[in-house]
């Protein structure tokens, strides 16, 4: 499949990981979580539009691998993901990690699958691991 995709990972309470596919080839880029603050998804995703020369508009799909990974960041990576989708028209998939863990290639044949089909949804609804725990923050 052609085309340029950005895939989301926030399945792990550690990292964030972002992968730019382009035609074939998967560039990967992962930040790791600091003890005392919370990763900051749209900032990272930024970083990488820029280091990868991309506009978001040049994109042919978008992707959310969820499932796991904090109710925070789950919620805020769909919301990000989902505004990009209506503000740029571009078709967006939340695939859940726990179906196919890190295999790269069934991740691949389920978005090829999914982005060749006809009907596609407007938005995708988050996934979650568990129950949110919400706490209050620790001063």
């Amino acid at each position: 499949m052609s085309g340029l995709f950005l895939i989301i990972d926030i399945t792990d309470f550690d990292k964030l990981t972002m992968v730019v596919r382009r035609e074939d080839k998967l560039k990967k880029r992962i930040w790791l979580k600091s003890p005392k603050r919370h990763l900051n998804i749209l900032a990272c995703l930024n970083k990488l539009i820029k280091q990868a020369k991309i506009e978001l508009r040049d994109l042919s799909g978008l992707v959310l691998l969820e499932g796991g990974g904090s109710f925070s960041n789950t919620r805020q990576a769909a919301a990000i993901l989902n505004t990009i989708c209506l503000v740029e028209k571009i078709p967006v998939l939340g695939l859940d990690k726990r179906k196919y863990g890190d295999d790269w290639p069934k991740i691949i044949q389920a978005m090829e699958k999914y982005f060749r089909a006809p009907n596609k949804e407007k938005f995708i609804k988050p996934i979650y691991n568990s129950e949110p725990n919400i706490t209050c923050p620790i001063i």
